[in-house]
């Protein structure tokens, strides 16, 4: 454990804003616990590719997307996203383990079978999606101190009139937020493990 101020100092101020960091989540388990019950989790460990090389990772928002999934023309996609509030970290070439409050951001989208004017999603099947309810991270949820990383173990609960989950091919999380965008050497993670024994280094 590493106190959250004194990581913050060692980070230095060099954080720049990203958007559209992507990372796919298509793990054959995940999405057959995803079609039989509306919700799954995984683990986002610190060597995803979307984050591998930066420090100092911060979200200023989540969002899930569901590929593959089926609702009526019109209907709307709610997808709730959460962490435990445990995380990981990287600084200066060094893994950390955070502990802070619990994140939980709902994502809402409606899905437009003809594209529309100006998407905020396009799927594989040609629909399209506009955003209802965006997961933005702020300081209302006891997050005044700490923004969260996005390297957590996620459990998403997914809901909807018509909402058929069985053709889901992954799920794309969408992250918003900065980085320190100074290169970090690439190590392989301590054996950090979830709430629940997950590895959070593969």
């Amino acid at each position: 454990m590493i106190d959250i101020r004194m990581a913050q100092h060692r980070c230095g101020s060099d954080s720049v804003e990203t958007t559209d960091r992507l990372v796919f989540v298509d793990d054959p388990g995940v999405l057959s616990t995803l079609a039989a019950e509306g919700r799954a989790r995984w683990v986002l460990p610190v060597t995803s590719p979307g984050f591998v090389r930066f420090g100092r990772v911060r979200l200023r928002s989540v969002r899930a997307w569901l590929e593959g999934a089926r609702v009526p023309s019109g209907g709307a996609v709610s997808v709730r996203l959460a962490t435990r509030g445990d995380y990981l970290e990287r600084l200066g070439g060094s893994f950390h383990r955070f502990v802070s409050a619990p994140l939980v951001r709902d994502f809402r989208y409606r899905v437009v079978l003809d594209t529309a004017d100006s998407p905020d999603w396009l799927f594989p099947d040609g629909t399209s999606a506009q955003i209802e309810l965006d997961g933005v991270v702020d300081e209302s949820d006891g997050l005044r101190h700490f923004q969260p990383t996005p390297m957590a173990e996620w459990h998403l609960t997914a809901t909807g009139d018509g909402l058929d989950l069985t053709d889901v091919t992954r799920v794309v999380m969408e992250f918003t937020g900065a980085v320190n965008p100074r290169t970090e050497p690439v190590q392989r993670a301590p054996a950090a493990r979830g709430s629940e024994g997950l590895d959070w280094s593969a």
